[in-house]
């Protein structure tokens, strides 16, 4: 076999011990993790997941839906606190865009709500300690397990079967989504798109000006799927249902607005999406990987490249 038919990838064990270790240091970090914070958690909890859908075989079922829903729990206790300021911040950016309409909106309590930054001290210390230990807790267990779990001779047939699987699964989401985007679909095209984004990291030491050109591509898809996704959660806690009969004016225009925000992101989304999944476009014309045959490289001697790399 030719040298270049090798797919060499980074070891995913440093890499995902590199997501559970930042991931504690940021839990740590203040008395209350910040906005920044609980962002940059969620998406280390998001990269662990994808890397051990990677790793998925039939034989490790048991440990990786044990670490997968542990690392789910922790990103999804922390998804409130991380909503609530998503939403203040595009609601203050939608006012400073049309201020006509939020004088009119001035005395709408939801509004208002959505506006005002929520006071962390009305939440009791108990409670508020309790859920940050019980986060900590399910982190280091987590990062125990996986740090004694066996992942230096990992299967290749099965690395590459998920490497593939992830792309035909993206590939088939954005079909439908392109035939019915539904907001549900949007928001799952989106999750499984940050998947093969986060899991092409691993591969580019094969061939780093082409995967990362992939990275790119898939970048731009999920910040435009992220930000569509956003506007439709700000939506849902406005609690804004049409036809309403207590919709007031200024509320139904408010959302055509936020409507018309989606209709743009939707065209940038769809050709961005076409580069990366159109007809034709399998993984290998996608990265330049032939996944002919796997080979892990110890990035062990690059720890502190690889925890910079982790972003």
């Amino acid at each position: 076999m030719e040298k270049s038919d090798i797919i060499v990838i980074r070891e995913i064990k440093p890499a995902l011990s590199a997501y559970i270790r930042k991931a504690l240091v940021l839990l740590k970090k203040d008395h209350v993790p910040d906005d920044d914070s609980i962002h940059d958690i969620r998406v280390l909890m998001k990269k662990a997941r994808a890397t051990l859908k990677l790793t998925k075989t039939p034989l490790k079922s048991e440990w990786y839906e044990k670490d997968s829903g542990s690392l789910k729990q922790v990103g999804k206790t922390l998804s409130v606190w991380r909503d609530n300021a998503v939403n203040r911040k595009i609601m203050k950016e939608l006012k400073k865009k049309y201020p006509e309409i939020f004088v009119r909106l001035n005395e709408n309590e939801k509004i208002r709500s959505l506006l005002t930054k929520p006071d962390l001290s009305v939440i009791p210390e108990k409670d508020m300690q309790q859920n940050l230990q019980q986060l900590e807790e399910l982190l280091r267990k987590t990062g125990f397990r996986i740090r004694f779990n066996q992942m230096k001779e990992l299967d290749n047939e099965a690395l590459k079967f998920q490497l593939m699987l992830s792309y035909q699964k993206v590939k088939g989401i954005c079909f439908a989504c392109r035939r019915n985007p539904k907001p549900e679909k949007i928001h799952l095209l989106r999750k499984r798109s940050k998947d093969l984004l986060y899991q092409l990291w691993f591969f580019r030491p094969h061939d780093d000006r082409k995967i990362k050109a992939a990275e790119k591509r898939l970048g731009r898809l999920t910040t435009n799927l992220g930000k569509h996704n956003d506007l439709t959660q700000l939506m849902n806690a406005m609690n804004y249902d049409f036809p309403g009969d207590g919709n007031s004016p200024e509320m139904d225009e408010l959302i055509i607005k936020i409507k018309g925000i989606q209709d743009k992101l939707l065209l940038k989304i769809w050709d961005d999406a076409f580069k990366c999944f159109s007809p034709g476009i399998d993984i290998k014309k996608f990265t330049g990987l032939d996944l002919i045959d796997i080979k892990t490289v110890d990035i062990a001697a690059q720890a502190n490249s690889t925890d910079s790399n982790l972003e």
